[in-house]
């Protein structure tokens, strides 16, 4: 491996990581998730048979989750942007386990439910339920970029997630500047 298969820590990136993070530079797209969050989404997609991902971008959330996923997996991703589309199909081109699909994030509610949600765009976090119903009892929504340490004051998603009685929430702080929630759909 060469000097830019690490993070900023000195840790290993999987090579699809780092394919899908040259796409994002060459793009100029800054919005993709750090890796401390890729971390976690590897860890999480290690007992998923589907997955899924709302926000695909270049491609760096999946490649995380490909990265982790069980044996037999499958991800599903989506994205608005036809430029983001068209990129990161040719990132992710020689992964049988993903589809991307194009189009709003709602259209992944026709898909069966997922085990694994990672939900990183805003309009999705504003819109919980739908959220929720994607993902099957049991199954785990993740959402990231939250400030360690916030409030529900300040924060409309954090405080619909920890007030919601159908699920556990369990909040991890993946750098001293963000943090992530992590939530299970209770049966």
């Amino acid at each position: 491996m060469g000097p830019g298969d690490v993070d900023a820590s000195g840790r290993q990136r999987p090579p699809l990581v780092e394919r899908a993070l040259a796409a994002a530079a060459e793009a100029g797209f800054a919005d993709s998730c750090s890796d401390g969050t890729g971390r976690l989404l590897r860890v999480l997609a290690r007992r998923c048979a589907r997955a899924g991902e709302i926000g695909t971008g270049c491609g760096v959330g999946s490649a995380w989750i490909l990265a982790g996923l069980a044996p037999g997996g499958s991800l599903v991703t989506i994205e608005r942007d036809e430029s983001l589309v068209a990129r990161v199909r040719r990132v992710l081109a020689d992964q049988p386990a993903v589809r991307v699909r194009r189009g709003d994030w709602r259209r992944l509610l026709d898909e069966p439910p997922f085990d694994l949600l990672f939900a990183d765009v805003s309009d999705a976090r504003d819109h919980g339920e739908d959220v929720l119903r994607a993902v099957a009892p049991g199954g785990l929504v993740v959402l990231d970029d939250l400030a360690p340490h916030g409030d529900t004051d300040s924060e409309p998603v954090r405080a619909y997630w920890l007030s919601h009685p159908d699920v556990a929430v369990a909040e991890v702080a993946v750098s001293p500047a963000e943090a992530v929630m992590v939530a299970a759909r209770l049966p």
